[in-house]
């Protein structure tokens, strides 16, 4: 599927008939796209919160109940692996909006500005998150990259609390699947702090 790129064609050549049709399909995109986005964002919330209270539940159950020692390897497991799923979950929920933002920007904006005539200064949405030129901006962008940080920051705290038990007498394939869980959770952190 090509997309559709107004950008350097003659309004003759353009497989729609009028500007008020082109821009009208150019708005239903970015609506339908704009609404993804929310939508994603909205499921990379509810993912940090279903997170924390599994993680919750699991604490909560060994502090009332107690752990048998021939479960601790397990509930161990758990506690290394169930917050990679959700992270992971994260990342790539995060990497889909980073791509309709992309698509925004690159195919449905120029749409607009050959449709619509704009001040040369007046940026469309998508163009300002991706310019980063001003400093405010930029700083947004940090702070924000280092708000997704702090998921991956508190699996790897727990992770590292929880691999620490398991090197006292852990099977040593457990202890192999913790270091592969942290490796990959610090490959997220990596990931959502240099994030542009």
């Amino acid at each position: 599927m090509t997309a559709l790129n107004l950008e350097n064609m003659p309004l003759e050549q353009s497989p729609i008939d009028s500007m008020d049709k082109a821009f009208d399909l150019l708005k239903m995109q970015y609506e339908s796209l704009r609404e993804e986005i929310m939508e994603k964002m909205k499921l990379s919330h509810q993912l940090g919160y279903y997170k924390l209270i599994a993680l919750g539940a699991m604490l909560g159950v060994v502090i009332a109940k107690g752990v048998n020692a021939q479960y601790l390897d397990t509930l161990f497991l758990a506690v290394m692996l169930l917050p990679v799923v959700f992270d992971a979950a994260l990342y790539f929920n995060g990497k889909a909006i980073i791509r309709v933002g992309a698509y925004i920007r690159t195919h449905i904006e120029p749409g607009f500005r050959k449709c619509v005539t704009l001040p040369a200064d007046f940026m469309l949405w998508e163009e300002y998150i991706h310019a980063g030129t001003s400093c405010p901006n930029k700083l947004h962008r940090l702070w924000w990259n280092l708000f997704e940080a702090v998921q991956p920051t508190i699996t790897i705290a727990l992770q590292t609390i929880v691999l620490s038990h398991l090197l006292a007498g852990g099977s040593i394939a457990i202890i192999a699947l913790g270091c592969l869980a942290i490796a990959f959770e610090i490959f997220l952190l990596i990931q959502a702090i240099v994030r542009k």
